[in-house]
């Protein structure tokens, strides 16, 4: 296992040394993010259950992770024949049942064969690891998770100084503008896609919710805390997406996190996009089943992926979003049901940032590539977006949604959703259903701020169809301070840098909203490209390295800007020209 991890190691790391220290630690090899997590998948790939790129830099050495690694694929000395085992079966496959059944009885005995003999030396052989009890294990600074956050901190306040971009006190409704200490902000943060939040009618019947019902229904929906209107607003969603029926949670996280952990088990597979969100990868970490990630929106890869692991397990569950939060762009959702037709698995499609958004009546991203819904066994959205409120939602099935109201943790064991926020969500997808202006005026922005931003040089990613248009800036400094320009400016974006995405990749992240118009996103894109040129500028002044999507900028919009200048001075020119020499002629 050691050979392997160095195998990986020397993969995805230039300039590693021949010889490779296992003593060494993964960080004393200066990973990036992108190595981490390409190391963690391929490793997770080979011993067929789920090793996130955090977990692997947890580890003291490559040895003490290698151990752990073994372990938990059940043995010791046999587990480097089980891993040779494992390949040669994924290779080349049994040759028939009778083969198959006769590997396992083989294993079997095997198994039973050596716990018999370490149970003679059970008594002298240490059942658990010793660890020494250091300061990095009980002094709260000194632990490693909490000093690495601390870290990050520092290079925010060292390059932004004491106005850190997150966590500010705002005012108002959280709209295309917003309040900060007193000053308007054109506001790119959040993510009220269709401006209802803040809609009379939707704040109208969220307090009419009130009067009725009260601020809170005091129990859980099992025993006295369900309501006409959760009923009313689960076959409203039902409908909106094409499903039987659906089901409520008090929050998107929660749906996500209790119904993988509840849904798949130990035996199981699942298989999600390595760009998935947090509430996915805790779900899979709940549930004991063997969870692989798989290249982002490749679907060749995760047939590859089937094909070798599938029949090892037996349900499994294939997990993508409809529009990922970080880059914007849209799940391969005709491929991804093909995938799991042929491999006999279940397709949960996470639907947070398209519901509301994708396709010509904002019903997801079923409607966008018109598919048959029900080919997607789970929908799950959440309500904290275009619906105007907070919560989530799974919808399927009557058989599924059955299954989840009787034995769902997060569930049964919640209070059910406020009555405020179940009205608000209510008002806001009769609302949507009414005014598809909305849905048609949000796509408009999204697509003019992406050409806005490609046009002044800078890198948009594959988004533009859904309502996150993320600028990738290049490196984590520059993209700090250029958020910190921005908000001087009056533009409150938010930045994203290593771990959140890999370095190399940081990013300000733009939620585009219907309410947005298009001089506040033209004065933004203008904002962006004045103030990125004086941060470049300042660097070059103090002989620091360029920006390496600084160079890119030239390829693309800013070097058509500067041709079609110096075309237009050419054709003034030759216009006056001729304009003299007809003067002179007549006079």
């Amino acid at each position: 296992m050691i050979n392997k991890i160095i195998s990986l190691l020397k993969q995805h790391v230039s300039d590693l040394p021949s010889q490779i220290n296992p003593d060494f630690s993964f960080s004393d090899f200066g990973l990036d993010s992108n190595a981490s997590i390409s190391i963690a998948a391929a490793l997770s790939q080979y011993v067929g259950f789920e090793i996130s790129a955090i977990e692997l830099q947890k580890y003291e050495s490559i040895r003490s992770a290698a151990e752990e690694i073994v372990r938990k694929m059940g043995g010791n000395s046999n587990s480097d024949e089980k891993i040779k085992e494992k390949e040669f079966n994924d290779e080349n496959g049994s040759n028939s049942e009778n083969e198959g059944k006769k590997q396992k009885k083989d294993k079997k005995d095997k198994k039973k064969s050596k716990k018999q003999k370490n149970s003679q030396f059970s008594s002298s052989a240490p059942s658990k690891r010793v660890y020494s009890t250091v300061e990095e294990y009980y002094i709260i600074p000194k632990i490693p998770e909490v000093h690495k956050e601390t870290k990050r901190m520092d290079l925010m306040k060292r390059v932004v100084g004491s106005d850190v971009p997150y966590l500010r006190i705002s005012d108002g409704v959280n709209d295309d503008q917003i309040i900060i200490e007193s000053k308007p902000y054109i506001n790119y943060t959040s993510y009220n896609y269709l401006g209802l939040s803040g809609d009379k009618r939707v704040t109208r019947f969220a307090q009419q919710c009130i009067a009725r019902f009260g601020t809170s229904v005091s129990s859980s929906r099992v025993v006295g805390g369900t309501r006409i209107i959760h009923y009313q607003l689960e076959r409203a969603l039902a409908s909106m997406v094409g499903a039987e029926d659906a089901l409520l949670y008090v929050g998107g996280f929660m749906a996500n996190e209790s119904t993988i952990g509840h849904f798949m088990k130990e035996p199981d597979l699942i298989v999600y996009d390595i760009l998935a969100h947090s509430s996915i990868v805790q779900g899979n970490r709940n549930s004991h089943a063997t969870a692989i990630p798989f290249p982002h929106n490749d679907v060749a890869a995760l047939d590859q992926l089937l094909i070798k692991q599938r029949k090892y397990h037996k349900k499994c569950m294939i997990i993508a979003e409809g529009v990922y939060s970080m880059d914007g762009d849209v799940c391969d959702l005709p491929g991804l049901i093909e995938i799991k037709k042929k491999h006999k698995a279940i397709l949960f499609i996470d639907e947070a940032h398209s519901i509301g958004v994708m396709g010509d009546h904002g019903r997801g991203v079923g409607e966008y590539f018109k598919i048959n819904t029900k080919d997607v066994d789970l929908w799950m959205g959440t309500l904290s977006k275009s619906f105007a409120s907070c919560g989530g939602y799974i919808a399927g099935t009557h058989s599924l949604i059955d299954f989840l109201r009787g034995t769902s943790p997060g569930f049964i064991y919640s209070a059910g959703m406020p009555p405020a926020q179940v009205g608000a969500a209510l008002a806001s997808a009769m609302i949507i259903k009414k005014e598809q202006w909305r849905v048609q005026k949000l796509h408009k922005n999204a697509e003019y701020f992406k050409d806005l931003l490609i046009e002044r040089g800078f890198n948009a990613g594959n988004s533009g169809l859904g309502s996150v248009i993320p600028c990738i800036i290049g490196t984590s400094e520059n993209t700090l301070r250029l958020a910190d320009h921005l908000h001087k400016r009056g533009v409150e974006a938010s930045p994203y840098y290593a771990p959140a995405v890999e370095e190399g990749k940081a990013r300000i992240r733009f939620f585009i909203s219907s309410t947005h118009t298009f001089e506040e996103l033209k004065f933004t894109a203008d904002v962006m490209k004045e103030e990125f040129d004086i941060i470049l500028k300042h660097k070059l002044g103090d002989n620091q390295v360029k920006d390496p999507s600084y160079r890119k900028r030239w390829k693309g919009g800013a070097k058509k800007q500067v041709v079609d200048t110096v075309a237009k001075i050419g054709v003034g020119i030759v216009l006056a020209s001729i304009i003299l020499f007809l003067i002179w002629v007549l006079y």
